[in-house]
């Protein structure tokens, strides 16, 4: 049998080789396996040589415990190449749909400071021939010699060489002869069944295997080629039956969307022609969601092919088989499984692999929280229930030596603050807190109802106080809470959510004594300052006048209201990380970079706040021009001031240092006007972003690259850039 010439297609712009299968021996419980290589050639520049950059992923799954190793490494001039932003098709140059602020950090984080860990970046040169199929790479290494395929490469687990000679057992399948929908934009050779001989280290073992080489212009199947490009994925799975039947399915999709754009389907019989399907189906039934992406997977999959009278169910055997991925895609799942069901009313088992590309795309800022933001509040809501009972009651506050009275305390407690939470706010705090802990390489889940709770019960109280004393109107869209129940129950329940919090340190069964005494002084120094920065803000609002006005400014007034914003609204983020930083029992170094990123983050996001406070957009959940109504001395309005005319200056202390002309929506609307038309807005605006990146080039010296410090930069990113009209 002869097997095709599958030596590198230099010419085209992206090319890989796939293999998947099992091996095993006496000794070694049965592994499944996976690995691509792929070639991608950059465009050739005026009187330099051609270049290409190259990737590797490696999966290994251990029949006997489920176990999961991955491996993904890159060429070393990948990082070059991109500087020189040279258009990828794995790693694209320009944003496409995708989110373009969270594209724009994304891309700068990995050129500046390279690929998260565990992306390896390979010192080793690459020797691939042109004329044959001969690479070699570190331990992998991939010929081709006359009816055979010898695969080379390291087992993580095992830490042995494994040496394979893979020989198909039919002849090579062009699937581009056969016209299957979504299958023609690129040249596609598959060998489904190939058996496999070799060695792990001296040990000999044997298997099963299946590779495909697929080589051409990805383009339209990666990015598609309308004017406004879009990133596309799929979901693609290989069945070897064992009646002997091989089976391919591929769906290419909007992944925006979730939208399917074709499936295409290939059966193989053990006996006769191959045939394209055109009524196979795939829906999906489980999923998993990734704790280092936080991308949802559909892992398991019910396929229905009426054609071929088949009910087949997919599942994996294990969940975790994500592999780390270079550049925007950020990762994809490539799993092995098996498949269960009937076949022409007869039962059916087989091997299976699925991959699922795309799905760690980021299209949109708000979606993106979104998915935290659910899980934050159910890990609250575990913890303070929406309706009391005698139960939930007694985890507070022990057992009555009466009566407890538990309707009494939802009304009073539940009612309000879940009013309050239900209104969807960004719940960026936690989550800056979680990331903080991964990105210190712990994992975040035993203590995510604590972070959770104690960063968002107690800014909820912080919200409901704040408002009684500032007089608010509107929280979150909404009238504010005291103004809904009033005030001596929104007292009440404020402060009681500053305490509560501390019930999770007490009890919690990860914490030694040492790490609750600190969390305990966290707290309390995270309640000291927030105190502290109000004391500021209202002795301002209740003090403002022109003549004091004009004493503050000689006195570094922009530095003291940078102060009060660090207490104020800083000191709570600057908490979370310090909790984080406890809880990883990190170092001094460690500690001391993330509270000052925390804190310079707290500070930030106050001011674009307040830059915010003056949007036209009927997206801001806030009063417009609140601040003034209000009498606050915001940065945003001491710039505006500093910055004016005399007569538009003039203009705007007459209202603002006025109780009785900013009670007036026309005065109001006139000084937000001159504030908007100052400049200031986005001068503002633009020091808030140097101070956040000044202070992110410090933090990155000392935090190593890892997915949680991207998202933790996405994040930051995004609340700082987050868009209304103003």
């Amino acid at each position: 049998m002869k097997l095709a010439n599958e030596s590198p297609h230099l010419e085209t712009p992206l090319e890989w080789w796939f293999f998947q299968g099992f091996y095993e021996s006496r000794h070694i419980d049965r592994k499944h396996f996976m690995l691509s290589f792929f070639r991608q050639k950059i465009e050739k520049e005026p009187h330099k040589e051609e270049t290409h950059v190259f990737y590797l992923l490696k999966s290994i799954t251990d029949s006997k415990d489920n176990s999961y190793h991955s491996t993904s490494q890159i060429s070393k001039d990948v990082l070059e190449k991109l500087k020189e932003e040279k258009n990828f098709l794995l790693l694209q140059d320009e944003s496409g749909n995708l989110d373009p602020v969270l594209f724009k950090a994304y891309m700068d984080e990995i050129k500046t400071y390279g690929p998260p860990s565990p992306i390896k970046i390979s010192p080793d040169p690459v020797y691939l021939k042109d004329d044959s199929l001969n690479i070699e790479w570190a331990d992998f290494s991939l010929k081709q010699r006359d009816q055979t395929f010898l695969l080379s490469f390291e087992d993580p687990a095992l830490k042995k060489l494994i040496q394979m000679e893979l020989a198909p057992q039919k002849k090579v399948i062009h699937l581009n002869d056969y016209k299957i929908p979504n299958m023609e934009s690129t040249y596609y050779n598959t060998y489904t069944k190939v058996k496999l001989s070799g060695k792990a280290h001296s040990t000999p073992i044997t298997g099963r295997a299946w590779m495909d080489h697929q080589w051409g212009d990805f383009n339209n199947w990666i990015l598609s080629k309308t004017d406004k490009k879009k990133y596309l994925g799929w979901d693609w799975i290989g069945l070897n039956l064992e009646d002997g039947s091989d089976i391919i399915i591929t769906t290419h999709k909007d992944m925006e969307k979730n939208e399917i754009l074709d499936r295409g389907a290939f059966y193989l019989p053990p006996d006769s022609t191959p045939r394209v399907l055109k009524k196979a189906d795939m829906k999906p039934t489980g999923f998993w969601k990734s704790s280092r992406t936080h991308a949802l997977f559909p892992v398991s999959w019910h396929i229905s092919i009426p054609e071929i009278e088949t009910e087949l169910d997919f599942s994996p055997f294990s969940k975790e088989q994500e592999i780390p991925f270079f550049g925007v895609i950020r990762s994809i799942w490539e799993g092995a499984g098996r498949v269960k069901g009937i076949k022409e009313n007869k039962e059916i088992s087989g091997r299976a692999r699925l991959e699922l590309h795309g799905y760690g795309y980021l299209f949109d800022f708000k979606k993106y929280l979104q998915v935290f933001s659910d899980k934050i509040e159910k890990s609250i809501e575990s913890f303070l229930p929406k309706k009391f009972d005698q139960k939930k009651e007694e985890r507070f506050v022990g057992k009555p030596r009466w009566k407890h009275d538990p309707d009494a305390l939802t009304e009073m407690l539940s009612k309000p603050f879940w009013d309050l939470t239900s209104r969807k706010g960004k719940r960026w705090r936690p989550l800056f807190g979680l990331l903080s802990l991964e990105s210190m390489g712990v994992d975040p889940e035993p203590y995510e109802q604590l972070i959770c709770c104690a960063m968002e019960i107690n800014h909820a109280g912080a919200l409901i106080i704040d408002d009684i004393e500032d007089n608010s109107s509107m929280r979150r869209g909404e009238e504010c809470i005291h103004l809904r129940y009033g005030q001596d129950l929104s007292i009440n329940a404020g402060c009681t959510l500053y305490f509560l919090p501390y019930l999770l340190i007490e009890k919690h069964p990860h914490l030694n004594e040492e790490q609750k005494r600190k969390l305990y002084e966290v707290m309390h120094k995270i309640m000291i300052k927030a105190h502290f920065g109000q004391a500021m803000d209202i002795f301002w609002s209740r003090n403002l006048t022109q003549k004091n006005l004009q004493s503050w400014s000689r006195d570094s007034l922009g530095d003291k209201i940078l102060q009060m914003y660090a207490y104020k609204t800083g000191a709570a983020v600057e908490g979370g990380s310090e909790a984080a930083c406890v809880i990883a029992n990190a170092d001094e170094k460690i500690y001391r970079a993330f509270k000052s990123m925390a804190l310079t983050l707290g500070t930030a996001f106050q001011i674009v706040d307040d830059i915010h406070n003056f949007n036209t957009s009927p997206e801001w959940t806030k009063q417009t021009g609140e601040d003034i109504s209000s009498g606050k001395l915001t940065y945003v309005i001491h710039k505006a001031i500093q910055s004016l005319e005399k007569k538009e200056t003039d203009r705007l202390l007459s209202i603002i240092c006025s109780k009785k002309m900013r009670t007036k929506p026309d005065e109001i609307k006139t000084a937000s006007q001159i504030i908007r038309e100052s400049g200031t807005l986005s001068s503002c605006k633009k020091e808030a972003q140097e101070m956040i990146d000044k202070e992110w080039e410090k933090f990155s010296k000392v935090i190593p690259v890892t997915e949680a410090k991207i998202q933790m930069r996405l994040l930051i990113t995004g609340l700082i850039n987050f868009s209304y009209e103003t």
